[in-house]
């Protein structure tokens, strides 16, 4: 896998030392880490600035071991199998381990303070509190979940988009639609939700977090989406299309696309 510089497209340095592809690849909050996990069933944790191999976890069961680091890249959450580890990142040691679910965990993340902790498997998400390893709270959920930016709410997708309270489980919205929703994620500030309409328009749609009404309705009309985001900023919806192109919103209730950029391969290096 190669880390590229963003501002001037050039190459920093390759991570080389996994034996499968490599299946996921995330920043830790505060940049200075890199978590990936690969198909040879390990887990790696790089030095950002230099691309040198930290740690190395193998050995983990399960289809694919789901890992994620803390904001402050202190810790690792990892699921292999029905268990979640939290380790220390430094040394790897097992702090202890989070035990309940029933089935395979898919997927493993921190909140955005640090305090909790999301796992899922097949129709059943938890939440835990990282001090302790305590169960916080237990809610069904077929496809994914999202933790709010504040760390308080989580959006489960299942047959419909709901809003549930991390620490009670409690529904507090249930987004108003007809359709499936694709791809949902919180705005920054956490007062809006977008996703992609499983209806016939393919259109994006904006939700309020708090009533679950629709707000904004975005139309296309060439090519399937296939993920929709905000940008830090929330002042812009990004999304992309099946047609090899990203198309960039304004959030405001506007219902057109002011930018539409072809995708292309990232080029090996940018000349200067």
């Amino acid at each position: 896998m190669t880390v590229w510089d963003s501002g001037t497209g050039n190459e920093l340095f390759t991570l080389a030392g996994h034996g499968g592809g490599i299946a996921s690849a995330i920043y830790s909050l505060n940049g200075t880490r890199i978590v990936t996990r690969s198909h040879d069933n390990s887990t790696r944790i790089w030095e950002t600035i230099s691309g040198k191999e930290l740690l190395v976890l193998q050995g983990q069961t399960g289809i694919l071991p789901a890992a994620s680091i803390s904001p402050d890249g202190n810790n690792l959450v990892i699921a292999s199998g029905k268990v979640a580890h939290i380790r220390e990142a430094k040394t790897g040691g097992v702090r202890f381990a989070l035990h309940g679910h029933t089935d395979t965990i898919y997927s493993a993340t921190f909140s955005p303070n640090g305090k909790r902790i999301l796992t899922r498997q097949d129709n059943n998400i938890r939440v835990w509190d990282f001090e302790s390893g305590k169960e916080l709270s237990s809610m069904e959920g077929e496809y994914d979940a999202k933790f709010s930016p504040d760390s308080s709410r989580v959006l489960i997708r299942t047959d419909k988009a709901r809003v549930r309270d991390a620490e009670t489980g409690r529904e507090l919205a249930e987004l108003k639609t007809d359709y499936s929703l694709g791809s949902p994620s919180f705005s920054p500030n956490g007062r809006r939700i977008v996703a992609i309409s499983g209806g016939t328009d393919n259109s994006i749609r904006v939700y309020d977090t708090e009533t679950g009404a629709e707000m904004i309705v975005l139309t296309e009309r060439n090519g399937n989406r296939s993920s929709v985001s905000f940008s830090p900023d929330g002042r812009r919806i990004l999304s992309r299309s099946s047609m090899n192109r990203l198309l960039i919103y304004d959030s405001a209730p506007v219902n057109r696309a002011f930018l539409r950029l072809p995708l292309a391969p990232l080029p090996r290096r940018v000349q200067r």
